[in-house]
């Protein structure tokens, strides 16, 4: 990242030459951080995770997992392919030991689920050697996660001395380490966004006129419908030197049940380079959140589509600097997403982050706390609180815990400038008698939260939850999504 070529030119003339011309057209570019950037960054913040010359094990003893010691317990070698040392194994019943550098942790997985949310053991430690891991291990019991104490991880294996270990992480080109890769956040995924990939772009691009477009929709999970504009040599014969892209709300065969305007939602659009592997690749993207203007996102039907974009979204000079095009099938891929802004800390499922502390909700000093899994233990009372979100109009909170005994839950919201509070919701619950033989129940119910059927009105706040655990049982957070509607009109909602 750095000024363009002309930056603070008063003639219109270069300002800045680079030493080496290839260079000349790729300053300036404001699309991400170069994987120069990233690699000094990581240098700053981690040292670790480039200098791997402290981590001296070849082969580690994983013993004393109760449930899934059968499957889990053994001898993981380090991957002779893996010289990042983010793999271990496979053990004699196919197991690996994985390390995942997005929310510092070890997971023993099988070959299948790598670089997936779904794990038999695992262990928060930012160590990236394994052979320092001191925090205790959790397992799968089949019903909830239990900490084995005899759990442990042990190197039985050292590297001598002169041996080879290398200074910096090197991605092997293949796929499982992409999956790896993917799995430590190190790349954008493509999860809850649409994909569009475009073939035969070199003839396209070469025989699309200025102001000639492609075009494709999309409806989400609520039903609005959105359209995304791709002009190849720019919307107009004035920007035929780049590509120009546009997404927005349009006409679509929900919208007499949806409610309108449309208003808090991240609309993005990027591309991506399709063949790099995560660490090396460019992603270019452009965002904007759709937001009370004129009649800009009311019922198309009424007022007409309400789309917005770049006219320069991308200079062909820059494009064809990085490797967007995959040159072996002649494809381009776009990505494109709308996410609701208004309750983006409210949609979280623990066991797809795996760290509740990674969720939607701060804790808020009181006798009990949640942990990691999005559990508490015994009676006592729990607070959380969310970050300051706008809410237009009402919305409909889902959700989902397994509890063991009574409990009362509150769902208030608090207004971030007045400090006045909303009761949202006060229940106390208690498991059904036919589910007290396993021990928990599943409790699902909603909740209403806003202050009128007008989604042009937004009001800013805080969404406080509060439980009340009345037994020494365990109380479990299960998952939460918040609806663009109240809760009379969602039908579609599937229930965990």
């Amino acid at each position: 990242m750095h000024y363009d070529k002309y930056a603070f030119s008063d003639t219109g003339g270069m300002t800045i030459v680079t030493k080496d011309p290839f260079y000349e057209n790729l300053i300036g570019q404001r699309m991400t951080a170069s994987p120069q950037d990233i690699e000094l960054l990581d240098v700053m913040y981690d040292p670790s995770s480039y200098d791997l010359s402290t981590c001296r094990c070849r082969a580690m003893q994983i013993s004393g997992f109760d449930a899934q010691g059968p499957f889990v317990n053994g001898l993981y070698y380090l991957d002779g392919t893996a010289q990042d040392k983010l793999l271990y194994g496979p053990n004699e019943n196919g197991y690996y030991l994985v390390y995942n550098k997005y929310n510092w942790s070890w997971a023993i997985q099988d070959a299948d689920s790598i670089g997936e949310n779904y794990f038999y053991a695992m262990v928060y430690d930012v160590s990236l050697c394994p052979e320092n891991i001191n925090q205790p291990w959790s397992e799968w019991t089949g019903s909830e996660w239990a900490y084995p104490p005899a759990a442990k991880t042990e190197c039985v294996e050292w590297m001598r001395d002169e041996e080879n270990v290398p200074e910096r992480i090197e991605m092997p080109e293949n796929e499982k380490l992409e999956k790896v890769e993917e799995a430590n956040g190190l790349c954008p995924t493509d999860e809850d966004k649409w994909i569009w990939e475009i073939d035969n772009w070199s003839s396209i691009l070469a025989s699309y006129p200025a102001g000639l477009a492609l075009r494709k929709q999309f409806e989400d999970r609520e039903g609005y419908t959105f359209e995304a504009t791709i002009y190849p040599n720019g919307v107009s014969y004035l920007y035929r030197d780049n590509i120009s892209v546009f997404f927005g709300v349009v006409q679509g065969h929900h919208d007499d049940e949806l409610p309108w305007p449309l208003y808090g939602r991240y609309l993005t659009m990027g591309l991506v380079e399709p063949t790099k592997t995560c660490r090396d690749r460019m992603t270019h993207k452009m965002q904007f959140t759709s937001a009370e203007y004129g009649n800009d996102y009311y019922k198309p039907a009424d007022v007409g589509e309400t789309t917005y974009g770049w006219n320069t979204f991308l200079p062909h000079e820059e494009f064809n600097a990085y490797d967007f095009v995959d040159l072996e099938n002649d494809k381009v891929k776009f990505v494109f997403s709308a996410e609701d802004a208004t309750g983006q800390y409210l949609d979280c499922d623990v066991e797809d982050l795996g760290d509740f502390d990674r969720c939607f909700y701060h804790p808020v000093e009181n006798d009990l706390t949640f942990d990691k899994t999005g559990a508490i233990y015994g009676r006592g009372v729990v607070s959380t609180k969310s970050p300051p979100i706008t809410i237009y109009g009402r919305r409909c909170l889902h959700l989902d815990f397994e509890i063991e005994g009574s409990v009362t839950i509150s769902v208030q919201g608090e207004n971030v400038w007045t400090g006045e509070e909303y009761q949202y919701y006060l229940q106390q619950h208690f498991p059904s008698h036919d589910h007290r033989h396993d021990g928990h129940d599943h409790l699902h119910f909603d909740v209403e939260i806003g202050h009128s059927g007008d989604f042009a009105v937004g009001y800013q706040q805080y969404i406080k939850l509060e439980i009340v655990n009345h037994e020494n049982g365990k109380t479990q957070f299960i998952h939460a999504d918040l609806e663009h509607d109240d809760c009379e009109h969602d039908h579609d909602h599937d229930h965990i």
